[in-house]
């Protein structure tokens, strides 16, 4: 298994980090660390002479990140498989090109508490990422101190692929071993068509673990009712599945804002369908 991390390892992301490398560690994966160089990074090469300089530079800056970052691996797991990139770009379209290029079997992504009016009505990086690449994507708020994940609460509206989706989830919870719960969320108008639906998915939910708790949950607003759900319960990790257009914006047309308070708060597991 593949791992993709895409962030700069530093003081306030190496919670994160120590989820990607104890997850890479369970799964017995491969850990790719994604350090993408900005213009902060290096310095400028506008003239033909100065190219060996900027070389040298990045050369340098690749050696002390390498080093910095398989020092703090050390710290969580001194055997882990690691691995790294070095690349230029802008994170969205950085993560997205290397994700087409590694092809990783789960990409993990830090996340920012505070939203910016920028992100707001352009994006965060997060955000297009979650919109761009195939691949499940866990994002962690940048400020979760490590937790090893016991309680797994998988979020599904009945669309066609959750089923698949949650095969996904138990193949990955084999080596977690955490207890798994089923949330159905349906919104009030929808009542009796999702009842036959429900049952059928649970019917096959069965058939795969008899003992998972399954629960069924009437709203006016999936978002609001997810949040609070989610909030209140003991649950480590919530799973989602979603389109190309956003998992809430899809089935309640809130707006971004909401949408990306899942995965500011919370530990998202995002699969792509």
């Amino acid at each position: 298994m593949k791992i993709l991390f895409s962030a700069d390892v530093c003081e306030k992301t190496q919670n994160i980090f120590h989820y990607a490398v104890e997850f890479a560690g369970i799964l017995k994966g491969e850990l790719i660390v994604l350090y993408i160089l900005n213009k902060k990074d290096q310095k400028s090469i506008d003239f033909e002479e100065e190219r060996d300089v900027g070389k040298r530079e990045r050369i340098r800056l690749m050696e002390e990140k390498t080093l910095e970052i398989k020092s703090i691996a050390k710290k969580y797991n001194p055997k882990i498989k690691l691995s790294f990139l070095f690349e230029e770009g802008s994170g969205a379209a950085t993560t997205e090109k290397v994700s087409n290029m590694v092809e990783p079997d789960l990409v993990v992504m830090g996340t920012d508490a505070d939203m910016s009016l920028h992100e707001l009505v352009f994006g965060s990086t997060v955000g297009k990422v979650l919109e761009t690449i195939w691949p499940p994507v866990f994002t962690i708020p940048e400020k979760e101190k490590y937790k090893a994940i016991k309680k797994i609460t998988f979020a599904t509206t009945l669309k066609k692929k959750d089923f698949v989706c949650f095969e996904k989830t138990l193949a990955i919870n084999k080596a977690l071993r955490a207890e798994i719960e089923i949330v159905i969320l349906s919104e009030d108008e929808s009542v009796a068509k999702k009842e036959e639906k429900a049952a059928l998915f649970v019917a096959e939910v069965k058939k795969k673990d008899a003992n998972i708790v399954i629960k069924h949950l009437f709203t006016e607003s999936i978002f609001e009712t997810l949040e609070e759900y989610f909030s209140l319960s003991n649950s480590d990790l919530l799973v989602i599945t979603k389109k190309k257009t956003s998992f809430i914006r899809t089935l309640t047309k809130e707006d971004v804002s909401q949408d990306a308070a899942l995965y500011k708060k919370f530990k998202l597991l995002t699969f792509h369908i």
